[in-house]
């Protein structure tokens, strides 16, 4: 009894160590994360690596805390698991060992957080980062979201006060009102990533004044001409402008082009069309078109023709008998005679004129062309105008009315008559027959 008692003390410390051992608190020995569907391994820590690497009689396990996770493979050491819901989980390690004769034990667990399987954005470009724009003006916003392999990608647009810009869900800001604005790129994914471009909106420049090149235009029905406009300011933002009629009966106008119409007056304005209520005009008168006359004034008889409808004007003149035709103008200007010829064409007219025609004595022209070169005599006629080439010195120019008085005797080469009639002018044995 006496040896019993002597070693109780002993097999009781035995007992208590034994118990305390087996009773260790579970601690927390690290944490991971693990992408939903995907694996990860968890390791005890290193410390504790060494001590099994030297344990014997090792026995443990692996749990999950739950669902959330699930076991893939497991040593005593490490442990591989699969993410299978978003959230967090715990993975248990419970491990039983020997070492220098004790018995011990490890009671971890692990902090686990499951992330959804999806890349967010961690940056988005935008540009311009700020811009500048008049009222009503648009500008379209240039965005990228990176990572380029992210998840989601796609922004949501929002400005910050829509009464200065608003802005599209493509990113198109259009300007609205005065002022600055933060306009927003924001990515839907939840990560919170952003971008923000800063847009000025300034009032437009308005046109100040319209200059046109003409303010006052006399017409013809079916004439027609350009009236052109000068905007002011050059830098008017909309330099774009209206033109209008307020007869369209009198005149018609088409981007400034004006056409006459009808008898009348109208007015052509050219008005801005920024809502700055600018305007100039141009009056249009348009009247019945002037009569356009054709006088024809020969030897032998003259003419008044209405021509304001013809086109091409054609004319046979007849000399008088004995007579040639010896010199012919329009308007004073002298005309080529082909031989004797005694057709005229004549182009359409735009303005009265006269057609003057000098016949002269058949004989005397043939002689003195021909034989008498000397003596070559050239007389043109041009309203009361007579004018003589030609003439040598004491040659001597006879005028006589048609009734065979002396009207004039002179040797000036430029001889003016007052009355009407016809003339005939004779130097020397030429003679040349006139009316006036």
């Amino acid at each position: 009894m006496k040896s019993f008692y002597h070693f109780l003390p002993v097999m009781l410390l035995l007992i208590l160590t034994a118990f305390t051992e087996t009773s260790t608190a579970q601690i927390k020995d690290g944490e991971a994360t693990v992408i939903q569907g995907n694996t990860v391994t968890v390791s005890i820590g290193a410390a504790y690596q060494t001590t099994l690497n030297r344990a014997t009689g090792i026995n443990y396990s692996w749990t999950a805390g739950s669902s959330a996770i699930s076991i893939q493979s497991k040593t005593n050491k490490a442990c591989t698991i699969k993410g299978n819901t978003v959230g967090t989980a715990k993975l248990n390690y419970h491990c039983s060992y020997y070492i220098d004769g004790y018995y011990r034990t490890m009671d971890f667990y692990y902090d686990i957080t499951i992330k959804a399987n999806t890349i967010l954005v961690t940056r988005i470009e935008m540009t311009p980062s700020s811009a500048t724009l008049d009222v009503g003006h648009t500008l379209q916003l240039s965005t990228v979201a990176y990572p380029s392999n992210a998840t989601v990608r796609s922004l949501n647009f929002s400005t910050e006060n829509y009464s200065v810009a608003s802005v599209s869900t493509s990113g198109l800001v259009t300007a609205l009102g005065a002022g600055t604005v933060k306009v927003w790129a924001r990515a839907k994914d939840g990560s919170g990533a952003g971008n923000y471009c800063i847009v000025t909106v300034k009032e437009p420049t308005k046109v100040s004044s319209i200059e046109l090149s003409e303010y006052e235009r006399i017409m013809e029905p079916d004439k027609e001409f350009s009236l052109t406009a000068v905007i002011l300011p050059e830098d008017a933002n909309n330099r774009t402008v209206e033109w209008t009629s307020d007869n369209y009966d009198v005149a018609t106008v088409n981007n400034g082009l004006v056409r006459a119409v009808g008898v009348g007056s109208c007015l052509i304005t050219c008005g801005s069309t920024d809502g700055s209520d600018i305007k100039a005009s141009c009056r249009i008168t348009v009247n019945e078109p002037e009569k356009r006359w054709l006088s024809i004034i020969l030897p032998n008889g003259s003419i008044s023709i209405d021509v304001s409808e013809m086109e091409d004007i054609n004319l046979k003149l007849t000399p008088d008998e004995g007579y040639l035709l010896h010199s012919l103008s329009i308007d004073g200007e002298e005309q080529t005679i082909d031989g004797n010829s005694i057709y005229l064409t004549i182009p359409k007219l735009e303005s009265n004129s006269i057609v003057n025609a000098v016949f002269a004595d058949e004989v005397s022209t043939y002689v003195d062309n021909i034989e008498n070169d000397i003596n070559n005599y050239h007389v043109s006629v041009f309203n009361k105008l007579v004018s003589v080439s030609g003439l040598s010195v004491g040659d001597i120019v006879k005028i006589y009315s048609s009734n065979g008085s002396l009207v004039k005797i002179t040797n000036e080469s430029k001889i003016e008559l007052n009355t009407p009639g016809i003339y005939i002018l004779r130097i020397g044995s030429h003679s040349f027959k006139f009316a006036i």
